[in-house]
């Protein structure tokens, strides 16, 4: 009996090798089929998003494009065909408010629902395991015996620029103008004053003042906790391009990191820290970030030019705390590895297919 994913790649190259616009309909049909076999195929996805849109179905076009950029493999292509798309329904658009709301909703989309959409449908996979690299041994051993996490604001690696983990996209946090209008000049016939300068921001004061400027940034306050993921999925990727000698001498590996995962979550409830998210890192073009992600609200998005080669399993807490947090033991359910013997190591543990 076929495998769906293999039927669903079969019906979408059926649809591929059908051109022109009269047969838009046609196309569309096969291409439905494909994704009832197989509903993340992100290229039949890309595909019905575009046929909708070639069929002046804008509303159905934009609900498979953010389909298909959730389930994506991303690669500038697919964000291109988003650029495309929205641009081309924009321009058709009738009124400045439906152009408006057009970007708004894209923008409530990238912004608030991306991440979670990818956290929610590509969780770590049961097989995997996560490698926490460390510069001295004793880091490593009291890992093991105490379960001690290290968080680090996102702002440090925005700001540090010239170290390895420098990025100054990290958690990036919205700046909002509060003068768009430019200075504001107040005199001193209105003292004292009281000026609300919007997103809940004000100033008081006596008057006769003039105000260059003002900025407000949203977001940008997460402090996290770093691990690479490795599993059968990615097992070639992850031997080609991962840095072995990047980030430490030592590496903790943790064999079962769905109990680990469980038990950090449970000492962050017990120690009432702020709220605990956890999931695998989306890479995306630097181009995609730039022109699509003023903002980077929850931090599980990275250049994929830079730091593909990390393969990023995090742990996020929604504040700005720093220092270390101890989960409690993990002996039992890890090891520590010289980073010179990772490799083999984790050869033994996802030996190649032959």
């Amino acid at each position: 009996m076929e495998n769906p994913k293999e039927t669903a790649e079969k019906l979408f190259r059926k649809a591929d090798s059908i051109v022109g616009p009269e047969h838009a309909k046609k196309k569309l049909n096969i291409l439905s089929a494909a994704l009832l076999y197989d509903p993340n195929h992100s290229a039949a996805l890309e595909a019905t998003a575009w046929g909708f849109h070639e069929v002046g179905l804008p509303e159905a076009s934009l609900g498979y494009l953010n389909l298909a950029l959730v389930h994506g493999p991303h690669s500038n292509m697919a964000w291109t065909l988003a650029e495309t798309i929205v641009r081309q329904i924009h321009e058709r658009l009738p009124t400045p408010q439906a152009k408006n709301n057009l970007v708004l909703r894209m923008r409530e989309f990238l912004e608030q629902d991306y991440v979670g959409e990818r956290l929610k449908h590509y969780p770590l996979s049961g097989d995997a395991v996560l490698i926490r690299k460390v510069n001295k041994e004793c880091y490593a051993k009291n890992m093991i015996e105490r379960g001690q996490l290290m968080f680090a604001q996102t702002e440090f690696h925005r700001q540090s620029e010239g170290k390895d983990g420098h990025d100054p996209n990290e958690n990036k946090p919205k700046t909002v103008d509060l003068l768009p209008n430019g200075p504001l000049h107040i005199g001193s016939d209105d003292a004292p004053f009281h000026k609300k300068l919007g997103y809940g921001a004000s100033i008081s004061g006596d008057g006769d003042v003039t105000i260059a400027s003002s900025t407000l940034q949203i977001g940008g306050q997460y402090s996290i906790s770093c691990f690479s993921a490795l599993c059968k999925e990615n097992r070639d990727s992850f031997f080609e391009k991962y840095e072995w000698s990047k980030f430490g001498q030592y590496a903790v590996v943790i064999r079962r990191p769905h109990e680990f995962i469980e038990q950090v979550r449970k000492a962050m409830i017990q120690q009432q820290k702020p709220y605990l998210s956890s999931g695998l890192v989306t890479y995306l073009p630097k181009a995609a970030l730039a022109a699509f992600f003023p903002a980077i609200y929850q931090p599980f998005l990275k250049s994929v030019e830079r730091f593909e080669s990390e393969f990023e399993y995090r742990f996020a807490l929604n504040n700005r705390e720093i220092g270390l947090v101890e989960v409690g033991s993990i002996s039992e359910i890890a090891e520590i590895v010289p980073t010179e013997n990772l490799k083999v190591r984790l050869s033994e543990l996802f030996p190649a297919e032959d």
